[in-house]
């Protein structure tokens, strides 16, 4: 299906940032890869940070849609089967990540949404934790406030995962079993025997194919 003017220009704006770095790439550079005038750009999109700006609620919307099932009953079997997406999203726009310092400095209407976004999903792990503890999966916090830094915990991991792949192993492919162990090694203290064995179970899989 071919791509109406708009939608390509987010495309190969998408694969610039993405190769390139946000910030070694001009209008001129997208318009050259887009095979049209600069005028014809601006028409579009008068600006860099107006075609961040669309990049970023494009990836908001596609993430919303991977997260709706979640919402709706936050199982270990559930929470486990959505990483894999988001983490392939997470790859899909990668230069939200990778250039993350620079595009809070140069477009910073983009970095408080960034900031604004953070916050929602602390919220939201920690929502999904809450769940987990009223189901007896979980053991009560022993301290108030621990489970949100927890939360904050996994979401660090989980935002920069593509930053410590490509420094520890020179890549920006994540292992996605890799990480999703990685996250639910952070989770597993916490757990009740019954929380446990569940996991075990949801594991299984990811443990005997490492």
């Amino acid at each position: 299906m071919s791509r109406n003017t708009k939608d390509n220009i987010l495309y190969n704006a998408l694969e610039l940032f993405n190769t390139r770095g946000e910030s070694e790439v001009t209008l001129r550079d997208i318009a050259s890869a887009c095979e049209m005038s600069l005028g014809n750009l601006a028409y579009h999109y008068k600006n860099k940070s107006y075609i961040i700006s669309a990049l970023f609620r494009n990836m908001l919307e596609e993430r919303k849609q991977i997260l709706r099932k979640v919402k709706e009953l936050p199982r270990f079997q559930t929470l486990n089967d959505q990483l894999e997406p988001l983490i392939d999203l997470n790859y899909k726009y990668r230069f939200f990540y990778l250039d993350s310092t620079n595009i809070e400095r140069n477009h910073p209407t983009i970095g408080r949404l960034q900031g604004r976004y953070a916050k929602f999903l602390i919220n939201y792990v920690h929502s999904a934790m809450e769940y987990t503890v009223a189901t007896e999966n979980m053991k009560p916090e022993k301290i108030k406030g621990h489970y949100i830094k927890v939360a904050e915990i996994c979401w660090t991991l989980f935002n920069f995962s593509i930053e410590r792949t490509r420094i520890l192993e020179e890549s920006n492919h994540v292992n996605a079993k890799e990480l999703r162990l990685m996250l639910w090694n952070v989770i597993y203290p916490l757990l009740t025997e019954k929380g446990f064995k569940t996991l075990r179970k949801v594991l299984v899989q990811d443990l005997e194919s490492l």
